[in-house]
């Protein structure tokens, strides 16, 4: 099921620890969506064809409209390689930028392997209590999570749910 999600942040939320949790509820697709800005980040006729056999999850901006997958994107790992349990989010860098030329730009990967089935792997996403205090929410919503960053870090990224702190590391994989 396709659920748009709202973020309620407020500037205090840099300091969010898992006792201070961010909202999520499911809303309508505001009537803003409609009509994008001709090259944003929501203007989806700028955006690449993917096919993908239905492994990529489109995430949302904060006010609930549809977001380009090349601007970001969540993966799921290619079956046939035995990654069915890796999960990736390939977002633009700083995330949320448009790409220079749509589906090509500055771009980082981020996993969350936790089952360590790629060689070589020693990153796995985290749980943590406390978000850096540098950290910036991106106004980017997720399947299940709202998307934070460090401006001067691009080793990690931070997803923000009802109940949880994440913390992704940077990473990448190959599959033939």
């Amino acid at each position: 099921m396709d659920v748009r999600l709202r973020i309620a942040c407020s500037a205090a939320a840099s300091t969010l620890t898992a006792a201070m949790l961010v909202s999520c509820t499911a809303e309508p697709m505001p009537s803003a969506c409609r009509a994008p800005s001709p090259g944003s980040i929501t203007d989806l006729a700028q955006e690449p064809d993917y096919s993908d056999g239905g492994s990529l999850k489109r995430w949302r901006t904060a006010d609930g409209c549809p977001v380009r997958l090349d601007v970001v994107m969540t993966r799921t790992g290619p079956e046939h390689c035995g990654f069915q349990s890796v999960r990736d989010i390939v977002t633009t860098w700083p995330p949320g930028s448009v790409p220079d030329t749509p589906g090509r730009g500055d771009v980082r990967i981020f996993l969350n392997d936790a089952e360590r089935v790629i060689a070589g792997n020693t990153k796995k996403a985290e749980r943590i209590d406390r978000l850096p205090d540098e950290a910036q929410f991106t106004r980017l919503v997720g399947p299940d999570a709202a998307l934070w960053y460090v401006p001067t870090d691009d080793t990690a990224i931070y997803l923000v749910s009802d109940d949880r702190i994440e913390r992704w590391p940077a990473g990448s994989y190959g599959c033939a």
